[in-house]
């Protein structure tokens, strides 16, 4: 490349001072062209000014020409040599030095001149020929270190696209444990559990129904009514036994009766559930029941009784969850209770149809245990995460608990019953 450049100097200086020589005789026409003036007609002027044009722009081309170096060329844009069917080939055109000869010889310039060119043809002939045979090896050696830095880039932007919809993946799972955070109302599955392990109730109920009984003849509500008083003395009476005879006197010979009124029974109560797994529970707490039952026996001269129950009691109950979402569940439950009466009292009024009146104040004391089992169907409804609404209609069976106190469990052991309550989650 160096030696080439050297030779492109060495010819343009010596083409410097190059010069074509004039025709012989030309300087004698033009003398006396000189000598006589001539008139030239305008339309020749403007021939003469378009030929001077066409050799100016002649002369600059043949000029650039003549100056252009190798590097120039090499910029300029190859052209695809069609074949004999028209198609276009993929390899850059090669000119050959044939067709550079031929190319020479049909351009009149000087010997010197066409020789220069022929010999900078060749050398480019013989280099674009040379770099057509070493661009395959060149590709080829190039092919798997390009496929190579392809794949690690391919490599890249999968990993990159992989780590995104992880990480897309990750945020959508972290927002859906959000949520069901937030909109989890009761229960929250965990290993070993689920949700709130304690809950509070606070509950109110009653039987559907009272009771009324109508008996022929005069009745008491309890039979111990009767009672020693002054067993010291050897002698037994009763309480207000005058009082008692007097109206039995007034009734002799008529049709009367006694008519028994059991309201019904209301009981309240605070219970706390234990919740073992999903699905079972264990349930105790501790009831307040109230029995009340009136009596009116006889006509003119009569008989009426007030009595109320107080009892205690403590249920245990066994639940089983038959359906529930987040904020609805339905549960079964059955058990037992056991109550204690802890307070009886007796009021008796005695008219004997004359206007005369006793009022009579009665503690009972009753020592059995009353036993029941219950089974009923639940129903709640958390109307906030930490407090649910629950309805439970049931019913119970009462055993006899061999009183001599008259109530509606003697009267009707099986009842049905409702119970309404509240109850608070506490802790997990």
């Amino acid at each position: 490349m160096k030696n080439e450049e050297e030779w492109i100097k060495h010819i343009r200086r010596r083409m410097a001072d190059c010069s074509e020589s004039l025709p012989d005789g030309l300087w004698e026409r033009l003398e006396q062209e000189l000598e006589r003036p001539k008139v030239m007609p305008l339309w020749r002027r403007w021939a003469v000014a378009a030929a001077v044009a066409i050799l100016a722009v002649s002369s600059l081309t043949i000029g650039l020409l003549f100056v252009t170096s190798e590097k120039d060329l090499s910029r300029l844009p190859q052209v695809a040599v069609s074949d004999s069917s028209g198609q276009f080939g993929e390899e850059p055109a090669v000119l050959s030095s044939k067709g550079a000869d031929d190319l020479l010889a049909e351009t009149s310039l000087p010997e010197e001149k066409k020789t220069m060119f022929a010999h900078k043809a060749d050398s480019r002939t013989v280099r674009v020929a040379s770099l057509s045979l070493l661009q395959p090896e060149i590709l080829a050696k190039q092919e798997p270190e390009i496929e190579e830095v392809q794949s690690e880039e391919q490599a890249v932007k999968r990993t990159e696209s992989e780590e995104r919809f992880a990480e897309r993946k990750t945020k959508r799972l972290h927002s859906a444990d959000r949520s069901a955070q937030q909109n989890e109302w009761h229960y929250t599955k965990k290993q070993g559990g689920e949700g709130h392990k304690w809950e509070l109730g606070l509950t109110s109920g009653n039987t559907f129904y009272g009771s009324a009984n109508t008996l022929g003849g005069i009745a008491r509500l309890d039979s111990r009514a009767i009672h020693v008083t002054d067993a010291s003395a050897g002698t037994m009476t009763t309480a207000n036994e005058s009082a008692f005879r007097r109206v039995l006197l007034n009734n002799s010979g008529n049709d009367v009766s006694t008519e028994i009124h059991h309201k019904m029974p209301v009981t309240v109560g605070a219970s706390l559930k234990w919740n073992l797994n999903e699905h079972w529970a264990f349930e105790t707490g501790l009831n307040y029941t109230l029995l009340s039952s009136d009596l009116h026996a006889g006509g003119e001269a009569y008989i009426e009784e007030e009595q109320k129950l107080h009892y205690v009691g403590i249920p245990l109950k066994v639940h089983r969850n038959i359906w529930k979402n987040r904020a609805f569940r339905i549960y079964a439950s059955a058990g037992g209770m056991v109550e204690k009466c802890v307070s009886a009292k007796q009021e008796v009024v005695y008219a004997d149809g004359n206007f005369g009146y006793e009022v009579e104040h009665t503690s009972l004391d009753v020592p059995e245990l009353q036993w029941s089992l219950l089974a009923s169907v639940g129903a709640q409804v958390d109307i906030v995460r930490a407090l649910g609404v629950y309805v439970e209609p049931g019913m119970a069976y009462y055993f006899n608990d061999n009183s001599d106190v008259e109530t509606i469990r003697k009267e009707h052991p099986f009842q049905f019953n409702l119970q309404l309550g509240l109850r608070f989650m506490l802790g997990r």
